[in-house]
């Protein structure tokens, strides 16, 4: 039957189907994309919740570490405080302690007031012995110490015994009234500004002196440590430098190849020895030298070339591994021989 041959109230009924059928589907398609935007808005919420948590999670993080940083600080400061506090405190109770022992000397008619501190700082020396307590000691009519010396440069001695470092740039500079106060050092037993005099009292040597004793050539030799070494200087006229001032000098990467080398009783402190070649038919002579702090490190020949190290002061003196230790054993048996 064709829709022209059904009747009006079947036609109204199949369109009513058909329409009811339509929006069922899409009632249930807007469901679906309700829900699928509301979840949808939901994960974008819950991002922006957790972005906004890392976010203050972050933030907190910031503060707390801005906080612990400055709280090191304070307490860095507050401990620099405190330590400069101590360190003034030290300096008073030191200040106090030199104001409450204080000695008045009469020497040979020069009046010096000191310390008893100041007195015994060297426990070696006739000083610190004579004002140890353990002597009787008796004092004129000002309430001094009388010593029977000559006074002129006692200034010098307590000075030295206040602070002995930087004695070159307080010491008299003229050799008549170095010769003077030497001999008041080695009265009042006090060896180290004894040592200190006699070094400035030797003929100085200068860097520019000593290069003119070198050529420039070159040395292939093996160091006491095994490892092939190049020197770069050779010494080519004779360097006789005996009891002279030679410290801090630079003898660096120098081949000494001829007679007539010789520091006897010289001052070699600090000098720089390093990466040099000695043989054994030149003899280098350091025979009663102060070679404190010099540096023999990477050289050849020192155990087996002709370098003598007899009364020699080798104090802080740099060597390679085991060398030290022959050159000691080999001064023993040249002691022995003698």
């Amino acid at each position: 039957m064709t829709t022209l041959e059904r009747g009006p109230s079947e036609v109204d009924c199949t369109w009513e189907a058909n329409l009811v059928e339509e929006l069922d589907t899409l009632t249930q398609t807007s469901k679906t994309k309700f829900q699928e935007f509301a979840d949808e808005i939901n994960q974008r919420a819950k991002a922006l919740v957790a972005a906004e948590a890392n976010k203050l999670h972050d933030e907190k993080e910031r503060q707390l570490r801005e906080i612990e940083e400055k709280k090191q600080k304070v307490g860095a400061d507050l401990q620099i405080e405190r330590q400069q506090w101590e360190d003034e405190k030290k300096s008073m109770e030191h200040i106090q302690k030199f104001q409450s022992s204080l000695v008045k000397l009469n020497v040979g008619g020069h009046k010096f007031t000191t310390s008893l501190t100041t007195l015994r700082s060297q426990p070696d020396s006739m000083l610190a012995a004579m004002f140890s307590g353990r002597h009787q000691l008796s004092t004129d009519e000002d309430g001094a110490y009388f010593i029977d010396r000559d006074g002129t440069h006692y200034r010098h001695i307590l000075n030295y015994l206040r602070d002995d470092t930087n004695l070159e740039e307080t010491l008299p500079q003229k050799k008549r009234e170095q010769i003077e106060l030497l001999k008041e050092a080695q009265y009042c037993q006090l060896n180290k500004l004894e040592t200190k005099i006699k070094i400035m009292m030797l003929p100085r040597v200068t860097q520019e002196q000593l290069n003119t004793c070198f050529s420039n050539s070159k040395a292939f030799f093996t160091s006491d440590s095994g490892i092939q070494r190049q020197t770069a200087r050779q010494v080519y006229q004779s360097m006789s430098h005996d009891e002279h001032n030679l410290s801090d000098l630079n003898f660096s990467n120098s081949f000494f190849s001829c007679t007539g080398i010789s520091f006897k009783k010289s001052c070699l402190q600090q000098a720089n020895f390093s990466e040099c070649l000695f043989q054994s038919r030149y003899t280098v002579d350091f025979l009663d030298a102060d070679l404190s702090g010099a540096d023999f490190r990477r050289c050849g020949g020192l155990t087996t070339g002709g370098v003598n190290f007899k009364g020699a002061i080798l104090d802080n003196a740099k060597f390679d591994d085991g060398v030290e230790q022959k050159l000691l054993a080999k001064l023993k048996l040249q002691s022995k021989d003698k």
